[in-house]
C-alpha cells in the first residue's frame, strides 16, 4: 500500500515529539541521579562548622545553558562541540558586578562571563592594536574596565566592561615582563617579573610615576614575582616565587608585611601563584604546588585552608587565579546547600582537569549566628599549640 505524504507527517511529527520527551524525561533522570550521587562538601568538614562550600565549576559557554547544551549533544553530537566556546588554559581571574572575566593563555584571549545575563564569549577588542599575545593576568577598575598583563607584548592592554579595545601602556617605559596588574583611581601598578619591581602607572596621563620593591633582604625585596592584589586601603600583595614569600607594600614601596616561606608546614608555600585580599582584609594565597588556597587574617595568621587533592568534589588541580566578590549571589543560590548562607563567591582557576573555574561559597551555616568568624589554625611554626577544631587535621598536601 502507497503512504502519501500527508500521512506520513503526523506518524513522523508524533514519533519527534516522543523522541523529544524521551529526551527530556532522560535528561531530567540523569539530573536527578546526579544530585543524588553528588555529596555537599563543606570547609571544614563535618562535624565541624562550615565556612566555605563547594557549589559548582565550569570549563566552557554549556555552563550558561545547560539544558540547551544536553539536548543539542544527544540529538546531533558534534553540534555541541562546533557550537560551544571551550577554556582551555585559564590563569588570571577577576569580576565585576557579577561578570566573570578569565584570561586563557594558550588561547590568547580573555572571555567574558555572565551567568545571569546568559552571556559567555572571547572578548570582541581581541584584534588589532588591541589583539592579545600571551596574556597571563587581569584587574577591573571601579567602572568595569579591565587591564590584561600580556609577556609577549610586554604591555598591559585596557579594555572596557564590555570588551572593546581602550589602550595599551607600557612602551614608553620598557616593561620586561608583566605578570600582574591592580589599580585604584589614581594609578595602575603593574608587576614586572624580569625586574622583580612594582611599576607605578597615572592612569590619567600613563607615564610612569615610581618603581619600587628592592629591599636589603627577602623580607622587603620581590624575587620572581608572579601575583599582585591590592586592598581597601591601598595596600599592596605580591607572591614571591624566588623566595615562597607573600609582601605587601604601601605605595609609597614601604613593606608593611611579609610571611610565609618555603616548606609544606600550614603557613608556608611551595609554588604560590595569584592571591586576593577580602572585604575584611583576609589574604586568600593559592598555591599550585600545595593544589589549596590559604587564608589568613590581615596579620598574617592563618586561618583555614581548602581544595585540597583527593575530594569527592571540589579539588583543584594546579590552581592558578582567585577572585572574590559579593555580587550576583542570588544565581549561585541554587548550588548551595539548604543551611548554607552566601556571603560571597570564591572563583578559582585550574589549568588542568575538566573544572577550569571552580566555584566556592563563603558563608556560614544557618543555624549558626551570622557574622561569625573564621576560627584561626595553629601557629604553624609552634607543634606544642592543639589543633583545633576547625582546621582539617592534615597539613597541606604537595
Amino acid at each position: 500500500m502507497n503512504i502519501t505524504t500527508s500521512s506520513r507527517c503526523p506518524r513522523l511529527m508524533t514519533f519527534r515529539s516522543v523522541l523529544l520527551l524521551l529526551l527530556l524525561l532522560v535528561t531530567a533522570a540523569c539530573s536527578s541521579q546526579k544530585n543524588i550521587v553528588e555529596k555537599t562538601v563543606f570547609f571544614p568538614p563535618p562535624p565541624d562548622t562550615p565556612r566555605l562550600q563547594y557549589l559548582t565549576s565550569f570549563e566552557d559557554s554549556g555552563f550558561i545553558d545547560e539544558a540547551k547544551s544536553t539536548f543539542k549533544l544527544v540529538l546531533t553530537g558534534s553540534d555541541r562541540a562546533d557550537n560551544i566556546i571551550k577554556i582551555l588554559k585559564p590563569l588570571g581571574i577577576t569580576t565585576y558586578k557579577g561578570a566573570i572575566y578569565v584570561v586563557d593563555t594558550y588561547q590568547a584571549t580573555v572571555f567574558l562571563i555572565d551567568p545571569a545575563k546568559n552571556r559567555f564569549e572571547a572578548i570582541r577588542g581581541n584584534a588589532g592594536s588591541g589583539i592579545l599575545k600571551k596574556p597571563v593576568n587581569l584587574a577591573a577598575d571601579e567602572q568595569g574596565n579591565i587591564y590584561v598583563a600580556d609577556v609577549k607584548r610586554k604591555e598591559v592592554l585596557i579594555y572596557t566592561a564590555d570588551g572593546d579595545f581602550v589602550k595599551a601602556i607600557g612602551k614608553d617605559f620598557s616593561l620586561g615582563k608583566p605578570v600582574g596588574v591592580a589599580v585604584n583611581k589614581e594609578n595602575i601598578f603593574i608587576l614586572d617579573n624580569a625586574t622583580s619591581t612594582i611599576k607605578m602607572v597615572s592612569r590619567s596621563d600613563g607615564q610612569l610615576v615610581s618603581e619600587f620593591g628592592q629591599g636589603t633582604s627577602e623580607n622587603d625585596s620581590l624575587y620572581r614575582p608572579y601575583g599582585l592584589t591590592s586592598d581597601a586601603g591601598g595596600g599592596l600583595y605580591i607572591t614571591n616565587t624566588g623566595t615562597c614569600k607573600v609582601l605587601k607594600f604601601d605605595q609609597d614601596g614601604h613593606t608593611l608585611l611579609s610571611f610565609g616561606g618555603f616548606g609544606d608546614a600550614l603557613g608556608e608555600f611551595s609554588r604560590p601563584r595569584n592571591l586576593a585580599v577580602d572585604w575584611e582584609g583576609r589574604i586568600w594565597v593559592v598555591d599550585a604546588a600545595f593544589q589549596n588556597v590559604q587564608i589568613f587574617n590581615s596579620e598574617a595568621k592563618l586561618l583555614m585552608f581548602f581544595g585540597d587533592p583527593g575530594l569527592p568534589r571540589g579539588s583543584m588541580n594546579l590552581p592558578a587565579g582567585i577572585a572574590i566578590t559579593r555580587d550576583n549571589l542570588e544565581y549561585y543560590k541554587k548550588f548551595a546547600d539548604k543551611s548554607f548562607e552566601l556571603e560571597a563567591l570564591v572563583f578559582i582557576t585550574n589549568q588542568s582537569g575538566p573544572n577550569k573555574v571552580s566555584v566556592y561559597g563563603f558563608g556560614h551555616s544557618n543555624s549558626a549566628s551570622p557574622g561569625v568568624g573564621i576560627p584561626v589554625a595553629p601557629d604553624a611554626k609552634s607543634p606544642e599549640s592543639a589543633e583545633p577544631k576547625s582546621v582539617p587535621a592534615s597539613p597541606p598536601v604537595k
